[in-house]
């Protein structure tokens, strides 16, 4: 490690921690407001008392939302799209990163293979050929159109390669 640091590197690491502390800070606040909001009582937020502590602490938004049955099945939902999801994606992607890894001579084909799944990387379709395809396999309002949909990504593949 340096002992003897110059001026002009002190002065950077000052500056650095402050522009590094000034991010963070920006990036934190939104959700410490939200936060401040949803657990302040509904007349403070309305008429605008609430800044960075909350004001008349309740918990009525949370009962709230605990409490109807929707939150619990769309929480169920999220669950069952990580788990398929990562079940999934991991299958396929491994599945094309196993020919892939393979030398020339063992896969000859490789580079055709590997710049096909670079070109669809790179040029994506659109959101509209996406929800044509989807909705011809019939997998709109479906778990499977959430799960399948994004079954395999050629980043994750590329990096399975390597």
């Amino acid at each position: 490690m340096i002992e003897n640091k110059s001026l002009g590197s002190k002065i950077f690491d000052v500056l650095n921690v402050v522009f590094l502390v000034t991010v963070t800070l920006i990036c934190i606040m939104p959700v410490w407001y939200v936060l401040c909001v949803s657990l302040s009582s509904k007349e403070a937020v309305n008429a605008g008392k609430v800044a960075f502590w909350p004001v008349g602490f309740n918990l009525f938004s949370y009962q709230k939302i605990l409490g109807e049955g929707e939150f619990l099945g769309s929480f169920l939902i999220s669950i069952k799209r990580v788990v398929l999801g990562t079940a999934i994606s991991m299958v396929c992607i491994l599945m094309a990163a196993f020919p892939l890894s393979r030398t020339k001579k063992q896969f000859p084909h490789k580079g055709v293979f590997m710049w096909i799944l670079v070109f669809c990387m790179l040029f994506n379709g659109g959101t509209v050929p996406w929800y044509i395809t989807m909705r011809s396999y019939h997998l709109m309002d479906s778990i499977w159109g959430l799960v399948l949909g994004t079954g395999l990504q050629v980043f994750n593949v590329i990096l399975a390669v390597n």
